[in-house]
């Protein structure tokens, strides 16, 4: 184990640069690194299958003065035709660390999925301490055009004490179609879960390489 007084800063600490190429997906995990979560399924359309992960740093690095945490990677890898993997992609910032101290770790292995092609991150904040609200995130993105395109997002808000209402928003960039969706506090006695549809208004072209950090994406004048 580094000893405290030793344990590198986050300000001067160095992400690692990935291959462009390896011949299996090991050879894109850098030493001192290791696997936290991974998925695979064809995600460009050329009938192989792709892998899409995110590596987590094995030692521990200074965020605050007092608090530690793991840096993370994600990476997709595209299958090419010498049956080895070309970088597709590289994030440094996309996988959030488990840095809070009154917070679950807003990532797990099941928070990274690939379905018919399409690539799925779910985020969650739940406080241990200082909140009871409980929120969720969900972002999906397809492959098309050369870049990863998102093309839904969900959002939640709970509760856990019932003291005030509780929303859900449903994001469609296909259709350019929102849904919302506010369940009333548990003591009020005359409301009632309300549902609306609404036109989306803000910029429906993000892709993965413009998407930014998660809980600082500016939409429609919310952060999500």
């Amino acid at each position: 184990m580094t000893p405290y007084a030793s344990i590198i800063n986050y300000h001067t600490f160095s992400y690692p640069v990935l291959p462009d190429d390896g011949a299996s997906m090991e050879e894109f995990i850098p030493s001192g690194w290791s696997v936290l979560a991974v998925d695979s399924g064809d995600l460009d359309k050329d009938m192989t299958i792709d892998i899409a992960l995110v590596l987590e740093y094995n030692d521990s690095i200074r965020v605050d003065d007092n608090v530690l945490a793991q840096p993370r990677v994600f990476a997709i890898l595209f299958r090419n035709n010498k049956n080895g993997y070309d970088l597709a992609l590289q994030s440094d910032s996309l996988i959030p660390m488990n840095d809070q101290w009154n917070m679950e770790d807003p990532f797990n292995e099941n928070c990274l999925s690939i379905k018919k092609g399409v690539l799925e991150l779910n985020f969650s904040v739940f406080h241990t301490a200082g909140s009871w609200c409980t929120t969720g995130y969900s972002y999906k993105f397809r492959y098309q055009n050369g870049e990863f395109l998102l093309i839904g997002a969900d959002f939640s808000t709970f509760w856990r004490n019932g003291a005030n209402p509780s929303a859900e928003y449903s994001y469609n960039f296909i259709t350019g179609k929102k849904l919302t969706i506010i369940s009333p506090a548990d003591d009020d006695e005359n409301g009632g879960t309300e549902k609306k549809w609404s036109t989306i208004t803000g910029n429906r072209r993000v892709t993965l390489s413009t998407f930014g950090d998660p809980f600082s994406w500016n939409f429609e004048g919310e952060t999500h």
